[in-house]
């Protein structure tokens, strides 16, 4: 059973306190002082011989307290070490508990995730799994999985990450946040790689897909069976474009009906506007036709304004009008003919694009 050797290093002052120096507890998978038995003098880890020579129990101590001094002198790699020879020996809660304490505070991340994970399956209903899991969270952030699905491979497929050769059974994989090389390899040569950028709390899965039209040349490399068809260019597409062409003839349109109504009332009132006015100063008071004068500066105003709704209109409906031909022209010639002439030559094709810009003075036609 764990000792008060491994509670007080691993909870005293929390994840973060200093190791305390070794007390005179008992060692791993031994009673405690409270118990029946503690360690006898023969068993002692400083009286020991080597290591091959030792028990169990023996070499769990002495891995236990090698590490306590590891920790305690700051030298935390070579605790983590000594704690997995002491949890190799004698598996007990807080020397695995132990091993991930001296990862996280050696600053190896991935190893902390690895051992405090293992910690929570193998012993999660220890009263200390609630700080593991609150450790667990704060690591997992600062690390990466990575997966790999590989589809279509033959044969073994061997799998590098950053040069190093992993197996698809160890996947997914932890990894520190940055750039990473993905190389993979099947039975028949045929050879996939992708660079990625794996950020901190991310996990990501990397797709590799091998088709069987795929042949192996002499070199290796992979080559398609055949001549693949070129790939089509995907079409210009301004759905936008026709609504606001007719858009723009309906406001021309309206605007036209409008100047035809008001303008002939317009004329209408000016003649009568004219007929009405004394040729000389008007004797009579009140004589001078200031009503007919009004709806003729009214209906003047209001054949204006249709005017330039007019303008708007068909402004609106050429700028849109010449997109969606623009963009009619465009997809003709890149399905290799024009909408005019489907044997026309590669000079014809690119003359018959239509281009157009604005400059100050209006839309300027470029043909």
């Amino acid at each position: 059973m764990c000792l008060a050797l491994a509670s007080s290093l691993a909870w005293a002052g929390g994840r973060n306190a200093s190791p305390p120096a070794p007390s005179g507890g008992a060692g791993p998978g031994e009673e405690g002082p409270a118990g029946e038995a503690g360690p006898t003098t023969d068993a002692s880890a400083s009286a020991a011989g080597p290591d091959s020579a030792l028990t169990p129990k023996q070499r769990a101590r002495r891995g236990f307290e090698r590490g306590v001094e590891a920790a305690q002198a700051g030298d935390f790699l070579e605790a983590a070490s000594a704690f997995e020879d002491s949890y190799a020996a004698i598996p007990a809660a807080n020397t695995l508990f132990n091993v991930g304490w001296a990862y996280e505070h050696a600053e190896r991340w991935v190893a902390a995730v690895e051992v405090y994970r293992r910690y929570l399956s193998e012993y999660g209903g220890a009263a200390d799994a609630v700080e593991v899991e609150r450790a667990l969270v704060e690591l997992e952030a600062r690390v990466a999985e990575l997966d790999v699905d590989v589809e279509g491979a033959s044969g073994e497929v061997e799998l590098r990450l950053d040069g190093e050769l992993v197996t698809l059974e160890s996947l997914p994989s932890l990894r520190l946040p940055g750039q990473v090389l993905v190389q993979l390899r099947d039975g028949d040569g045929r050879e996939r790689e992708e660079s990625i950028l794996l950020r901190p709390g991310q996990r990501r899965t990397v797709s590799f897909t091998f088709l069987e039209s795929e042949t192996t040349g002499a070199t290796g490399a992979t080559e398609p069976a055949g001549t693949p068809e070129p790939a089509k260019p995907e079409p210009i597409e301004r759905p936008w474009a026709r609504p606001m062409m007719w858009s723009g003839v309906a406001l021309a349109g309206a605007g036209s009906v409008g100047i035809g109504v008001f303008g002939s009332l317009t004329a209408a009132e000016a003649r009568q506007f004219q007929s009405e006015l004394c040729e000389e100063m008007c004797e009579v008071p009140g004589s001078y036709p200031a009503a007919t004068e009004q709806r003729f500066e009214t209906y003047r105003r209001t054949t204006n304004a249709m005017i330039g709704v007019a303008a708007t209109g068909a402004a609106v409906a050429l700028v849109f009008g010449l997109l969606e031909l623009d963009a009619r022209r465009r997809n003709a010639a890149r399905a290799g003919h024009s909408e005019a002439s489907p044997d026309a030559s590669p000079a014809a094709i690119r003359s018959s694009r239509l281009r157009w810009r604005a400059t100050p003075s209006g839309v300027r036609l470029e043909f």
